[in-house]
């Protein structure tokens, strides 16, 4: 619950040129004035840039689920 960390994590992407093809801000379960965001994003976890930029958001993070990617994404 920082301003700009958001920012922070969209610029990771950008870095990376990952294309973002989804983005969705929910209410945090246990405090409902904060939020989790919820990305998807062109890639996959193999890649090492995309490795180092997930290690990034999971060390700033109060909370960090990786569920995986889709197949056509991930050879």
């Amino acid at each position: 619950n920082k301003a700009g960390a958001l920012l922070g994590v969209l610029g990771l992407f950008s870095e990376i040129e990952a294309d973002l093809t989804r983005i969705e801000s929910r209410p945090y379960r246990d405090d409902p004035h904060l939020y989790t965001f919820l990305l998807d994003f062109t890639g996959s976890d193999r890649d090492d840039r995309v490795k180092r930029v997930l290690d990034t958001i999971e060390q700033k993070s109060k909370t960090f689920r990786f569920l995986g990617c889709y197949k056509a994404r991930c050879p």
